[in-house]
């Protein structure tokens, strides 16, 4: 049959087959709006054989079409009569068979095409297999079976967990965490559940894990391969890693030898070339499994440009993709740059560079050489130790000057050194500012580029033509995002603008700056004087007075304060959310804070409002809709209503990376993965 894919973008898209002539109208029919803005179906003559009472509709499969009437759909013949009132929230897809599935009060059934109801509306969500009369079905009781429309009935009882459709003639099934794979057929296992993970590495291999180890299914669902693998990963088209007892090689998706699985080392590709080892020599690869490099070599790079750097006993050299040397010396340390402009190479005592051609463009002549530096910049250093710059594409020194020491150029600077003190030049090796400062650091804002500097243990602020803004005067100097200046002299804290002006006489105690409180918002800054605290606003407002004992951020734009020695939230507006009950309170997950009262945790939301009340010795972060509480001195997990997932029977518990977390007891361990599942581990 004829694939067609129909897509209403008011509507929603579909996918169907085109019905047999038998079971099409006698006549072609297509959608049109008429004059009162409602939808209906005409002919090629433009004659109206549906009228035009329906507010959506979609193009006609075979004898019916799917129609809206004011958020509500149904189904209509090509004489105009509903098959299926437009009674139903909605209607599956009319492609496969003469039966559909409508929705109606959040409950599927399956309707014939007299519009009579054939299947019991117990089904809380469907999945429709692409061209064939079978479905997916969640029951009420949230467990999935597979149902053969055309047979009314069920081919996999309604038991798994999860499932996944690989193709027309098979899906993956999830039953008591383990996977397997029933065909589509008669409903049978292709793969009993067995399976630990699966991983789908590409349109024709997924990779299963049975027993600790891997194997290959097709999208048919049939094993290509058991689990005898270590590992096995997707490289690039029809080819794919693959590792066995220690050795690794390159099966197809049909599990046929690309490169034997007989080396120790196999590295990805780069420009179709892969580093490999065996018998602790090494050489390279191609796609098709070729060695083209033999392995005669102690160590490889990886290709660019068309050639690798490897080492013999005799020392470093490059070699392009058919293993021909592009240098005729050997070199003690050789090394392609970022810029992958040239090498630098050393030899007889000295530092050189070659071109990419192999070829050394200047003697063996510097101590050392940068050779991370941008090509036209590289840091060279001469016999007397000092330092200049180098440009590798014009073969001559990037301007005059040496220096005792010397930075990388960034954001078009570099901080040098002569006679003791730090100093700025731009490309040209312009001096922007004198040799006067005991160090020098780049200071950015969201706009401009600023240094700062420091002299006699006082710090001063610079622009980028080295004009002084602030003097050497400051024992802090922190640049906010809108180019104000958070400042300490003195001992006190204040708030200078672009010009260095004061903006208020206001000093403080403490002010939250980048310098100090690199995870802290510039705005709101906690501030405090006399040992009050309050939050001053971006426009020098103190939109929390000087009121409180202490001031933290609790990350998420919230603050927590103490008064009278219990603990309030504060949002970043100023606004008080919780009022100072709380002994304790933690960071927002999930919008609740874990906080504690009289000794007991609870949570409560960043409105204000107690969602679970005080009551256990221990609370953690909510993570996809699940926490670890500990009650009775034992662990369990909760959702945010406070109902108990798992009961609190658990000695241990450990907090994994990725907002994993794992639940012990002496009889079996629980993981609740970063998707919030929970997984028996063992």
């Amino acid at each position: 049959m004829r694939r067609t894919v129909f897509c209403l973008s008011f509507l929603f898209c579909f996918e169907g087959l085109s019905q047999p002539p038998s079971q099409s109208c006698y006549e072609d029919l297509f959608p049109k709006q008429a004059e009162n803005k409602f939808w209906g179906y005409v002919n090629l003559f433009d004659e109206w054989k549906v009228e035009p009472v329906f507010t959506k509709i979609l193009p006609f499969v075979g004898n019916k079409a799917i129609v809206e009437k004011y958020g509500r759909f149904g189904v209509v013949g090509c004489d105009g009569k509903m098959i299926v009132p437009a009674d139903f929230e909605e209607v599956g897809t009319l492609a496969n068979g003469t039966s559909f599935w409508v929705k109606k009060g959040g409950k599927w059934s399956l309707a014939n095409e007299k519009g009579e109801l054939t299947a019991a509306g117990n089904i809380i969500e469907i999945k429709e297999v692409a061209g064939v009369e079978l479905t997916w079905l969640k029951t009420a009781e949230e467990t999935y079976g597979l149902y053969s429309k055309q047979k009314h009935s069920f081919l996999a009882a309604p038991r798994y967990s999860l499932f996944q459709i690989l193709s027309e003639k098979a899906s993956i099934v999830q039953y008591k965490e383990k996977f397997g794979v029933v065909s589509h057929e008669d409903g049978s296992y292709l793969f009993e559940p067995v399976i630990t993970s699966l991983k789908k590495l590409s349109a024709q291999v997924i990779a299963f894990e049975e027993n600790g180890k891997w194997g290959i299914l097709n999208p048919k669902g049939e094993v290509v391969r058991t689990a005898d693998l270590d590992s096995i990963g997707f490289i690039l088209n029809n080819l794919y890693y693959a590792s066995k007892e220690g050795k690794c090689g390159l099966i197809d998706a049909k599990n046929q030898p690309v490169l034997p699985m007989e080396y120790e080392k196999l590295e990805p590709f780069y420009e179709h070339m892969a580093l490999i080892k065996r018998n602790g020599s090494f050489g390279y690869t191609n796609l098709a499994g070729r060695v083209t490099v033999p392995l005669m070599y102690e160590w490889g790079d990886i290709f660019q440009n068309g050639q690798a750097i490897v080492k013999t006993s005799a020392g470093y050299f490059i070699v392009d993709k058919a293993n021909k040397r592009v240098t005729q010396q050997n070199y003690k340390w050789l090394v392609k740059t970022p810029g992958k402009g040239y090498y630098a190479a050393y030899r007889d005592g000295k530092y050189l560079f070659l071109d990419l051609l192999g070829k050394e463009t200047i003697p063996p002549t510097y101590a050392l050489v940068i050779a991370t530096d941008d090509d036209a910049f590289v840091r060279v250093q001469d016999s007397t130790k000092k330092w200049h710059y180098f440009d590798v594409t014009k073969l001559a020194p990037s301007f005059e000057g040496q220096f005792e020491e010397a930075s990388k150029f960034q954001y078009g600077y570099a901080f040098v050194k002569k006679n003791g003190a730090w100093g700025i030049i731009d490309q040209k090796g312009k001096e922007l500012t004198p040799f006067r400062y005991t160090s020098a650091r780049y200071l950015n804002s969201k706009s401009s580029l600023y240094f700062l500097v420091e002299e006699n243990q006082q710090k001063g602020l610079l622009a980028a033509t080295g004009a002084t803004i602030l003097p050497s005067e400051y024992a802090l100097i922190s640049v906010t995002e809108d180019n104000l200046f958070k400042v300490k002299k003195d001992g006190k804290y204040g708030v200078l603008n672009s010009q260095g002006q004061e903006t208020s006489k206001n000093k403080y105690d403490v002010l939250s700056n980048l310098e100090e409180n690199p995870t802290l918002p510039e705005w709101p800054a906690i501030i405090a004087r006399k040992k009050k605290y309050g939050l001053l606003a971006q426009n020098q407002t103190e939109i929390v007075e000087l009121e409180y004992q202490d001031m933290a951020y609790l990350g998420d734009n919230f603050y927590v304060f103490e008064k009278e020695g219990k603990k309030g939230i504060l949002a970043a507006n100023g606004k008080v959310v919780v009022l100072p009950y709380m002994e304790e309170v933690r960071p927002q997950s999930e919008k609740h804070f874990a906080f504690k009262k009289e000794g007991k945790w609870g949570y409560v939301f960043n409105t204000g409002k107690v969602m679970i009340n005080p009551q256990y010795e221990e609370a953690g972060d909510f993570h996809q809709n699940l926490a670890l509480v500990k009650l009775d001195g034992k662990w369990g997990v909760i959702n945010k209503q406070g109902r108990w997932i798992l009961k609190n029977e658990y000695t241990n518990v450990q907090y994994l990376p990725n907002g994993k977390r794992q639940l012990q007891s002496a009889l079996k361990q629980i993981e609740i993965t970063e998707k919030g599942i929970l997984k028996q581990v063992n």
